[in-house]
């Protein structure tokens, strides 16, 4: 028992992937890679992509309600259902980072969208109780989205 323990955590760190650390909140702490700001979207995946570990990002665009909204999220392990998620918002000239956290659910299982006021970023996973809510009121509207920020 004791050699497969050790096998196992020593192909863990031959692929340099993260070990589940039990805080579903600070995936800062596990990828500080993901950067605050980003020129494009194509950046913030870039960042992500170096360091994803086990997983394979996800990620959807929110243009609603005068806000554009880009969200990323990535399980990096195997075997344990916790995705890091980021959010980010597009100032007119580049994106910046307004919500990092995490939530237990399969990635296919993670749900970002708006609520019906946009007023909110909802996000949902399998249960009723894997749901985050998200303030918007504070950032600001955007106008037109540009080709350029992709």
């Amino acid at each position: 028992m004791t050699r497969t323990v050790v096998f196992a955590l020593l192909i863990l760190a031959a692929f340099n992937a993260p070990l589940y650390s039990g805080d579903a909140r600070q995936p800062n702490e596990i990828n500080p890679t993901v950067p605050e700001m980003a020129r494009s979207i194509g950046e913030i995946e870039r960042a992500l992509d170096s360091h994803k570990g086990f997983g394979q990002p996800q990620s959807i665009r929110l243009n609603s309600h005068g806000r554009d909204l880009f969200v990323i999220w990535n399980c990096p392990y195997s075997g344990v259902d916790l995705n890091h998620i980021w959010a980010f918002f597009f100032d007119g000239n580049q994106w910046k980072k307004f919500y990092t956290g995490g939530i237990h659910a399969a990635p296919a299982a993670v749900s970002p969208h708006l609520d019906d006021t946009g007023d909110q970023l909802i996000i949902d996973g399998r249960r009723p109780a894997d749901h985050i809510s998200v303030p918007l009121k504070l950032i600001p509207l955007a106008g037109a989205p540009s080709k350029a920020n992709h």
